[in-house]
């Protein structure tokens, strides 16, 4: 399936009923961590991480994961790669995803997945059979649809989405995660957990996870950083605006929880913007 865009959305909605205020607030707690540098913000994602996978393991044996793309989480998947972590995390027991990939191959130096192996993967001791790449050889439609069956086969259902344990996200300039962006229906999606989408303004088309997969999630992290992303995260913490604006907007687990990291530098205009209601901040 592949998503239009310049669609309408209702203010509040994304891809599931609208709960919070009429001008899209949330009703849920987020939790704004900010660290002193990127490596203090990177440390605290890590123990989140791990903390997130204990009790999955101790919970139902394993831990599904669904890992960003972009340049501020490589550090963190760096960190995930030395040795004091590497003796922290059993990843014969880790599910590897992406919760959204560019339509490229998979050697091409724009993929997600590229990054991810160079990053950590290639430096881990991971069963292939636990590493699930999204594929991108055929139509985009297909390919999507493809990766829509490996996460419905292999993830827990949760309320008719397949559910990841932890689920790391970005936040771009324009306020768009996973590759949701905005004006995308894919915004406004509630039957498929996968999509394709051909961004305007981006160079290629990409497969991502909608909405309802987001929300799904037992935990949710967006990890953010640098004075580019300020602008977006002011946006998306203030009391105005909606998803169709603002996609990162769209992100309210169900019933798991939802933190935002970021550095110093992501929050330079934080104080410029009266946060909305149910924002706890934190600093390192």
């Amino acid at each position: 399936m592949r998503a239009r865009y310049a669609a309408r959305l209702p203010v509040g909605e994304c891809g599931q009923e609208a709960r919070g205020s009429p001008n899209g607030a949330l009703v849920q707690q987020v939790e704004l961590i900010v660290g002193s540098t990127l490596d203090r913000a990177v440390d605290y994602v890590a123990e989140r991480l791990h903390e997130r996978y204990t009790d999955s393991i101790e919970s139902h044996g394993r831990f599904d994961a669904a890992f960003a793309g972009g340049g501020t989480p490589r550090a963190l998947y760096g960190l995930l790669a030395t040795p004091l972590w590497r003796a922290k995390l059993d990843w014969s027991r880790i599910g590897v995803y992406l919760g959204d990939e560019r339509h490229v191959p998979p050697g091409d130096p724009r993929s997600n997945f590229r990054m991810l192996c160079e990053s950590v993967l290639d430096k881990v001791l991971v069963p292939q059979g636990n590493i699930h790449p999204v594929p991108t050889s055929g139509k985009l439609s297909e390919d999507a649809s493809v990766y829509e069956h490996t996460l419905r086969v292999n993830l827990e259902d949760e309320g008719g989405m397949p559910g990841f344990d932890f689920l790391l996200l970005g936040l771009g300039p324009d306020g768009h995660t996973a590759s949701l962006f905005p004006g995308s229906s894919a915004l406004a999606e509630t039957e498929h957990a996968v999509v394709g989408v051909s961004p305007p303004h981006a160079p290629t088309d990409r497969v991502t996870i909608t909405p309802r997969v987001i929300n799904a999630a037992r935990e949710v992290l967006v990890l953010t950083a640098g004075s580019l992303k300020a602008g977006a995260l002011a946006r998306l913490l203030a009391e105005e605006g909606t998803p169709e604006e603002i996609p990162a907007r769209c992100i309210a687990p169900a019933a798991g929880e939802f933190t935002i990291v970021c550095d110093l530098s992501a929050c330079e205009h934080l104080d410029r913007q009266a946060l909305r209601e149910g924002i706890v901040t934190r600093r390192l």
